[in-house]
Order: structure tokens, then C-alpha cells, then sequence
């Protein structure tokens, strides 16, 4: 239950209640300049404390209080860093503290050294290691990064430059309790599959391109090593209002490698 505090007509009338009960034979006048008085300091500080209350949190706290919170994590402003974006590094922090170089770690390194003053440039991040796998070297670390398409940086691609990528790389490297070494952390951009998808559909009054649109959206939310499930496209066809539907190019879903990204190709969707 969220807490209303009382605003000051009724704080007032609070005051002058007590006094009339307790000083009934006194002056009105004077009892309702006493209870103004009173009811004006009484509200400052009612007010004061709501607003120590509200910076106490970082989620409702002021712009400038926010750099305190953040400063008790060692979080400072990259940049000309917005609120909105310095908060999610801070709740990314409280909620998975550093641990001396576990994949979280790598994840939030990555994230924080693409961040610039219009915002983060990835959008995704995924580690690998330390590796203990047989395809990779003990003790390897792979990171594959996603970048925001709609970040003006970006120029509308999903696959960040070198520049970025090195950036990144120099910014682990620096905080890495291991150190840098040619050897042992690779960055990578991530690699764009487009998938053609041909599914025949059937069905009263079908809105075809609705049908497109539901299985461009869907794709478009697959993240690296993601699997393009033939079943959910399938399920989508159906909720878009199609009786029944089959993806005639695809005979099981599709599994991409980690370092790749299924994005959509050309949608064909027909009418059996």
C-alpha cells in the first residue's frame, strides 16, 4: 500500500482540532494563527522527509543524487550519459555484483564501453568463458556483440565496426583481473544469416502480409545461437489468422552457430 501524506489544508485542520478540543475557551483568531503557523512547519517537514524518502531510492531519486548512488559502485557518467541509461548500469550492478571475471562481468565491461552520449551502441551481448569446452582453448573468453541499429552511430546495422569492437576489447582488457593477452580474449561482431521462409497458408479472408509481418517480427527478436523454430512460424501463421499453415522450405528448425544471427530474408507467404 503506497503511503499519501496529508497536504497541508489537512495538516491544519488536524492542529486546529487539537486545539479547540483542548482550549476550548480560547480565542478562534488566535488558535487559527497557531495551527497556520504550526501546520506551515509541520508540512516542511513532512515534505522534507518525503523527499529524503524519494532520493533514498535510485529508481525515484533526482538527476544530480543519482551520481551519488552510482559513485557507490564505483559508476560514473560515460559521457553525456542520460538518466535512464546510468540507472540500468547501476541496477545491472547491484543486482549481479562483480565476481572477479565471470561471464556477467565481460557482459556489463562490454556494454559499458559502448555506451556514448547518444546512449549504448549494443544492444546485445553474449560471453563464453572462461572456456572449458573442447572446441575452445581452456580458459578463452568469447564475447559476440549486437549493435543497436537505431543508435545513430550504428548506420542502421546490427553488426558493430572495428572500431568499436577494439574499443570494447581495450576497455575489458583495462579491468580484466587477468590482463591483457593476445591469446586468451577474442570480440566478435556478430554474423547476419538471413533465412528465406516460404509457408502456405489456408484459411477464410487471410491478411497475407499480417502473416508476413508476424514472422518478420518474430524473426527480428532471435538473438545469436538462437533457434528459428519452423513450429513457431507455423503457431504465428495460425494466430494471424490462418486455419492451417506449413513451411514448405524448412523440414526441421534451423540452429545457427553462437557467433551467428538469424535475421529474415524474403517471406513468401501463399494460399494453399
Amino acid at each position: 500500500m503506497n503511503y499519501i501524506g496529508k497536504s497541508y489544508s489537512q495538516i491544519y485542520e488536524d492542529i486546529l482540532t487539537t486545539y479547540k478540543n483542548q482550549l476550548p475557551d480560547a480565542n478562534e483568531i488566535l488558535l487559527k494563527i497557531k495551527s497556520s503557523v504550526l501546520a506551515s512547519l509541520v508540512w516542511g517537514l513532512v515534505k522534507y522527509g518525503e523527499w529524503i524518502l524519494k532520493q533514498a531510492s535510485p529508481f525515484l531519486c533526482d538527476s544530480d543524487i543519482l551520481d551519488y548512488h552510482g559513485a557507490t559502485y564505483g559508476l560514473y557518467r560515460e559521457r553525456n550519459e542520460i538518466d535512464s541509461h546510468f540507472l540500468q548500469r547501476i541496477l545491472d550492478r547491484i543486482q549481479y555484483p562483480p565476481a572477479g571475471g565471470n561471464e556477467r562481468d565481460y557482459e556489463r565491461w562490454a556494454m559499458d564501453a559502448s555506451v556514448n552520449e547518444n546512449g549504448y551502441r549494443l544492444k546485445y551481448i553474449k560471453c563464453y568463458g572462461p572456456e572449458r569446452n573442447n572446441d575452445i582453448d581452456a580458459g578463452c573468453v568469447h564475447i559476440v556483440c549486437v549493435a543497436d541499429e537505431k543508435h545513430p552511430d550504428n548506420n542502421n546495422s546490427e553488426i558493430p565496426d572495428n572500431d568499436l569492437i577494439q574499443t570494447i576489447k581495450d576497455y575489458i582488457e583495462g579491468r580484466d583481473p587477468v590482463g591483457p593477452h593476445p591469446m586468451y580474449l577474442s570480440i566478435f561482431p556478430v554474423k547476419i544469416e538471413p533465412k528465406n521462409i516460404n509457408i502456405s497458408v489456408s484459411g477464410r479472408n487471410i491478411d497475407l502480409e499480417a502473416i508476413k509481418n508476424s514472422i518478420e517480427a518474430y524473426i527480428k527478436t532471435l538473438t545469436p545461437g538462437q533457434i528459428l523454430s519452423k513450429a513457431m512460424i507455423e503457431a504465428i501463421a495460425i494466430e494471424s489468422g490462418a486455419t492451417d499453415a506449413i513451411v514448405t522450405n524448412m523440414l526441421t528448425s534451423y540452429q545457427p552457430d553462437r557467433y551467428t544471427m538469424v535475421r529474415p530474408g524474403d517471406i513468401n507467404v501463399t494460399l494453399s
